[in-house]
């Protein structure tokens, strides 16, 4: 290459990253903080501003306004509360080391019931805000169906270590299978001579698509490559997008080339990518907004990437003040009746973990602030339409 042209794509380079908008510290959005110990796991309340936060070395549900940036109240719980869902007026709390999942009252913390779980703790769960059963993604990898009127679980036939509802209409399932990655010797002749290497196996999550026929899951489509070290599962409000968060990224069937990003597929055919969201080393979890056309992905403890659903394309990242690769999983939702991003992320050896709590504004236009005055933010559910405004 020339030296000319060698400046000239020096200088194509440099403009296309200066058209990047850079990431700016979450402090300078008037984010509002909170120390905590290690988060299991963190549920908006149907009001669409109370968040709860599981602390299971604390055996507390701690709660807090997000509209106001206040910690409300601390209730103690007979058990480790883990993953958390809400649905209708009830808690579903999982329980660390214990195949039971808690039900309790949402507003008063006060327990009314427990299912048993026949495959060890619950991972994962996720369920419609109103309608049909709560699906627990058990240590087995098998997903369970819990009535939570009738205080009953059962197996289905979906599998998987994540699990996430159709918000639309709650009638399909989505899975998220994530197997332990290993390193294996393989040994190999070629010509005269013996090549050992170390490959891995296990690197993808396999996603899945369950309709829900009556009391049963029925498989509907895989995609044995979403991520390689899944994370996190979403599906867009109006159910037509899956995005997958591996710490990995995605690697290319084409060529074996490996991008630091979310990928997202098309709910009607899981093999078919709708497009990528850019997040960098390493994506730890994804989360659509209930109401707008916006949504945020993790880059683990480091920053938060708010995109479009539409395009995909990135609006702002927004820096965690001393941010780290978070030690477990984070919580990423919208809280602040929809205004703000909630982002809980742990960090700390075994054993020592701490986690900090964010809620941080979102910068929205007027029509966009119109649209939550309207009462389509939080727990209201409105299915927007999937192209950009």
């Amino acid at each position: 290459m020339s030296a000319l042209r060698a400046t000239a794509l020096g200088a194509t380079l440099l403009a296309l990253a200066a058209l990047a908008p850079p990431a700016r510290s979450a402090d300078d959005a008037g984010a509002a903080s909170f120390d905590l110990p290690a988060v299991g796991g963190g549920v908006m309340a149907p009001d669409g501003k109370t968040l709860i936060v599981s602390t299971p070395t604390a055996g507390e549900l701690v709660y807090f306004d997000t509209a106001a940036n206040k910690e409300l109240k601390h209730v103690e719980v007979e058990f480790q509360p883990t993953c958390l869902a809400v649905q209708g007026d009830t808690i579903i709390a999982g329980a660390k080391g214990a195949n039971a999942l808690h039900l309790l009252d949402w507003k008063t913390g006060r327990e009314k019931s427990k299912v048993e779980l026949g495959g060890g703790p619950a991972l994962s769960l996720a369920c419609h805000p109103t309608l049909g059963p709560v699906y627990a993604a058990g240590e087995d990898a098998v997903i369970y169906a819990v009535d939570v009127k009738a205080g009953k679980a059962r197996k289905t036939a979906g599998q998987g270590t994540m699990v996430a509802v159709d918000p639309a209409d709650g009638k399909t399932v989505y899975t998220a299978l994530q197997g332990a990655i290993r390193d294996r010797l393989s040994v190999q002749r070629v010509g005269p001579q013996t090549q050992v290497r170390v490959v891995q196996s296990g690197l993808h999550a396999t996603l899945a698509k369950y309709k829900v026929a009556k009391s049963e899951l029925v498989l509907a489509g895989t995609n044995p490559r979403a991520a390689i070290n899944g994370k996190a599962l979403a599906v867009s409000p109006d159910g037509k997008k899956v995005a997958v968060a591996g710490a990995g990224g995605i690697q290319s069937a084409a060529d074996r080339r490996v991008s630091y990003d979310v990928p997202v597929y098309n709910a009607s055919k899981l093999e078919s990518m709708a497009g990528q969201i850019e997040v960098g080393a390493y994506p730890g979890n994804v989360a659509f907004h209930p109401a707008l056309k916006l949504g945020v992905a993790e880059r683990s403890g480091a920053e938060l990437v708010v995109f479009k659903t539409g395009s995909l394309a990135k609006v702002t990242a927004w820096k965690v003040p001393n941010g780290t690769p978070a030690r477990l999983p984070s919580v990423l939702t919208f809280g602040g009746q929809g205004a703000k991003i909630v982002y809980a992320v742990t960090n700390g050896f075994p054993g020592k973990e701490t986690a900090k709590l964010y809620f941080v504004p979102l910068e929205l236009s007027d029509e966009q602030r119109q649209e939550l005055k309207a009462g389509a933010a939080g727990g209201t559910k409105k299915t927007p339409a999937d192209e950009d405004k």
